[in-house]
C-alpha cells in the first residue's frame, strides 16, 4: 500500500511540474480557477484535487476491478518511487497522465466554473450580493448588481440604513456516468506494429481520452446554449439594394462587430461585466476572423484536433472558440469570470478511468478497453428570482 501511494503522489507532483511549466496552474492563483484552502494554510487546486480525487479512488480497494492490479504494483521488484511506466500495469501508471490530457485541452474549462467534487453528490458554489432592507428603488434579495438604491445616503437620525448582504449560495448536483470503449483485434495490432511501427492500444486509448473530451466539451456548450436568455439577430445580407458594390458590402460586414458590442451589452446589463469569449461553428468563424479587430491565436500550430479550438482573439478582450458541431448560424457569447462568478459549472468527481484490455469473449484475438468519467454540469442560477440567464447572449444570422 504504502509503495503505491508513494509512487502517485511522486507521479502527481511531475503532473503538477508540468501544469506549471505550460502556465496551467496561473489561472489558480489569480482566481480564475476553484482552489481551497487546506487548514495548514496550503492552497490546493483544481488541478491537484482532479489528480488526487483518482489516487484517492484507484488506491482504495473495496473496488475489486482495481485489487489485482494493486496486488501486482505492491510485489516486490515491480514498482520503484522513480518508475513512471515501465513494468507495470497501464492502469495504474496512465490514468494521471490521461487526466492532464484532457484537462490541459478541455475548452469548457474556459468557458465555465469548474469546481469538482468529493464524491458521486456534491454542492457547487457561487456568489450573490443582495439588498438587506427594501427602500430606494430596490427590494430586499434583489441581486446589487442588477439594482441600485437612489437614496442610500437618505438616513435620518436613527432612521433606517440601507442593507447590503453577502451570500455565498449553493447547489447540489448528482454526477452522471459518461463509458466509452474501443475495440481491436490481437491481428491488426500485429500488423500495425509489423507495419509502422504503432502500439494500436496506445493510439486508441489517445483517442478514448480525446473523444472524452470532446464529448465533455459539447455537453458543456450544450448546457450554455440551453441556458441564453439574451437574444439578437444580425443579418448576413442587410445591405441596401441599390448597394451592389463589393466594397460596399465588404463595409456592412463590418457592421457584425457592433452587434457583437451590443450582445457583450446585454450581459454587462446584468453581470456589470462583459462576455469573455465567443463560440460559433467554422462558417460563422469566417465572418469573425474578416474583422478588423480579430487577431488570429497560433496556439493550435497547425495540428488536426477534433473539438472546439481556440482561434484567436476580437478586440483584445473576447477569445474565440471554433465547434464545428456548434448551432450553424449562431454566435455564442458568455462570461467565464471567476469560479464564482460564473455563469455555467462543471463538477467532476472521476476525471478519468481507463481500464486494463481486456478480452471481448472466448477468443483471445478480440481485444478491448473501457473508460469512464463521472460529472455534473448545468447552469447556475444568476438572480434571485432563480433565473439562469443572464451572463449569456447568443446571435443569430439571418439572410433576407
Amino acid at each position: 500500500m504504502l509503495k503505491v501511494m508513494n509512487f502517485l503522489t511522486k507521479q502527481k507532483a511531475r503532473m503538477l511540474k508540468l501544469d506549471e511549466m505550460q502556465g496551467l496552474r496561473k489561472r489558480e492563483e489569480n482566481g480564475r480557477d476553484w482552489s481551497k484552502k487546506m487548514p495548514d494554510g496550503r492552497v490546493i487546486g483544481l488541478r491537484e484535487q482532479l489528480y488526487n480525487n483518482v489516487i484517492s479512488w484507484i488506491s482504495d480497494q473495496r473496488y475489486s476491478l482495481l485489487r489485482e492490479d494493486f496486488l501486482t504494483l505492491s510485489m516486490p521488484g515491480v514498482l520503484s518511487e522513480d518508475v513512471t511506466t515501465t513494468n507495470v500495469p497501464t492502469l495504474t501508471t496512465n490514468l494521471l497522465p490521461a487526466v492532464r490530457r484532457v484537462y490541459a485541452t478541455l475548452i469548457g474549462m474556459d468557458l465555465v466554473s469548474v469546481q469538482p467534487l468529493n464524491g458521486p453528490s456534491g454542492k457547487i458554489y457561487f456568489q450573490d450580493f443582495e439588498f438587506g432592507t427594501t427602500g430606494g428603488g430596490a427590494t430586499s434579495g434583489q441581486r446589487v448588481d442588477q439594482y441600485r438604491y437612489d437614496d442610500y445616503a437618505d438616513s435620518e437620525e436613527e432612521g433606517t440604513i440601507r442593507e447590503i448582504d453577502f451570500r455565498i449560495s449553493s447547489k447540489t448536483v448528482n454526477t452522471s456516468i459518461k463509458k466509452l470503449k474501443s475495440l481491436w483485434t490481437l491481428e491488426a495490432e500485429q500488423n500495425v506494429q509489423a507495419d509502422i511501427g504503432l502500439n494500436l492500444e496506445a493510439e486508441l486509448t489517445s483517442q478514448i481520452a480525446d473523444e472524452i473530451r470532446r464529448e465533455i466539451d459539447g455537453e458543456i456548450i450544450s448546457a450554455l446554449e440551453a441556458g441564453v436568455g439574451n437574444a439578437l439577430t444580425w443579418n448576413t445580407t442587410g445591405w441596401l439594394d441599390n448597394d451592389k458594390s463589393t466594397f460596399e458590402r465588404m463595409w456592412y460586414k463590418r457592421s457584425l462587430y457592433e452587434k457583437l458590442l451590443e450582445a457583450d451589452a446585454e450581459i454587462r446589463k446584468n453581470k456589470k461585466r462583459g462576455a469573455d469569449w465567443i463560440l460559433c461553428d467554422s462558417d460563422v468563424y469566417e465572418y469573425l476572423e474578416k474583422l478588423e479587430q480579430f487577431t488570429a491565436s497560433s496556439v493550435n500550430n497547425g495540428e488536426a484536433t477534433l473539438g472546439s479550438l481556440h482561434n484567436g482573439v476580437i478586440a483584445n478582450k473576447w477569445k474565440v472558440y471554433v465547434d464545428d458541431d456548434y448551432t450553424s448560424n449562431s454566435i455564442l457569447m458568455g462570461m467565464r469570470g471567476s469560479w464564482l462568478e460564473s455563469v455555467g459549472y462543471y463538477a467532476p468527481w472521476i476525471p478519468i478511468y481507463m481500464s486494463e484490455r481486456y478480452m471481448r469473449n472466448d477468443d483471445f484475438t478480440q481485444l478491448g478497453k473501457g473508460a469512464m468519467s463521472r460529472y455534473a454540469l448545468g447552469v447556475i442560477p444568476e438572480t434571485s428570482e432563480g433565473s439562469t440567464n443572464n451572463g449569456l447572449a447568443e446571435i443569430t444570422l439571418t439572410s433576407s
